[in-house]
C-alpha cells in the first residue's frame, strides 16, 4: 500500500506548518502562496521569500578535459565557461546551461548540407533564419535525408538538453568550473567532416 508523504509524515510525528499546497508543472502562482505561507510562519515578510525567474547571460565554454580516459566507469569532464559580466555567481551555485551551436559550426553544417542559412523558417508561428532557428537544435547528418526535409520538419527536431552543472570555482578565478560531471550524456556540436 502506498501512502501519500503527508499520511506518512504525520505516522513519524512530522507537523506541518500548513496544509499542503500542490504546485504542478512549476506554477508560479502556487510556489509565491508556498514562500508566502513559509514566510508567515516562520515570521518572515513575504516578499523575502519571493522567488524571480533567474537571469540568462552568455557561457561559452573555453575549455573541456576528460578526466578518467580508458575508466571503466562513465567519462568524467573538466568543463570551463566564461560568463556574461552581469552574472554573479559563489562557489557552489549552480549553473543552469541553454545550449546554442556557434554561428561557425552552424554555417559549415548548412553549407554540407547544402542549404543556405538565410532561408526562412516557421518555428512556433515566429519567422526566422534558418541559422537561428537551428541554433538550440539537434543536427543530424548533413548529407541525412532528415537534413534534406529540415525546412518542413525542423518544429520536429529535439532541442539540446538544458544542464545543470555545481560551480567548483570562485568568481575571482574569472571561469567557472566544474569536476563532477560523472556519467552526463553530451551532445557533441557538428565538426564538419574530414
Amino acid at each position: 500500500m502506498r501512502l501519500w508523504p503527508d499520511a506518512w509524515l504525520n505516522r513519524q510525528g512530522a507537523q506541518g506548518l500548513f496544509p499542503r499546497i500542490d504546485v504542478d508543472a512549476g506554477d508560479p502562482a502556487a510556489l509565491n502562496q508556498w514562500r508566502a505561507r513559509l514566510a508567515e510562519g516562520e515570521g518572515l515578510e513575504a516578499e523575502a521569500l519571493r522567488w524571480t525567474p533567474p537571469a540568462y547571460g552568455e557561457a561559452i565554454l573555453v575549455a573541456r578535459r576528460h578526466l578518467n580516459p580508458g575508466s571503466l566507469g562513465g567519462a568524467m569532464f573538466h568543463l570551463e565557461f566564461e560568463l556574461d559580466d552581469r552574472l554573479y555567481f559563489e562557489s557552489g551555485d549552480v549553473v543552469d546551461l541553454i545550449p546554442r551551436h556557434g554561428e561557425p559550426a552552424l554555417q559549415a553544417w548548412l553549407s554540407e548540407a547544402g542549404l543556405a542559412p538565410d532561408t526562412e523558417v516557421v518555428v512556433a508561428g515566429e519567422r526566422r533564419p534558418l541559422v537561428k532557428a537551428l541554433a538550440d537544435r539537434e543536427l543530424p547528418d548533413p548529407k541525412s535525408r532528415q537534413a534534406r526535409e529540415v525546412i518542413t520538419q525542423l518544429a520536429a527536431w529535439p532541442r539540446l538538453k538544458h544542464r545543470h552543472y555545481s560551480i567548483a570555482s570562485i568568481p575571482a578565478d574569472g571561469r567557472v568550473h566544474d569536476d563532477s560531471l560523472a556519467l552526463m550524456e553530451f551532445t557533441v556540436p557538428y565538426q564538419g567532416s574530414s
